[in-house]
């Protein structure tokens, strides 16, 4: 998955420098959580602020609750 992280955000869209993703990629296996939410918010952040971080988290989490919740209730 980094690789593909470091395609995307690095040499596709330019956000972050291979430096500056390296950090966050550290960063993100430091906190406590899933990595890929980590990272997404961690980038999030530093391209829009807050609203940035909370758009990333919330693009990568929703997806994946609502599949749980689908095969939850389909189980019941």
């Amino acid at each position: 998955m980094i690789p593909a992280l470091l395609k995307e955000i690095v040499d596709k869209r330019k956000w972050l420098t291979n430096d500056e993703m390296n950090d966050v990629i550290a960063l993100s296996q430091t906190v406590p959580g899933a990595v890929a939410v980590n990272t997404a918010t961690f980038i999030g952040h530093r391209i829009g602020g807050i609203r940035g971080a909370l758009a990333a988290m919330l693009g990568v989490s929703l997806p994946t609750f609502f599949i749980v919740l689908t095969l939850g209730v389909s189980y019941y």
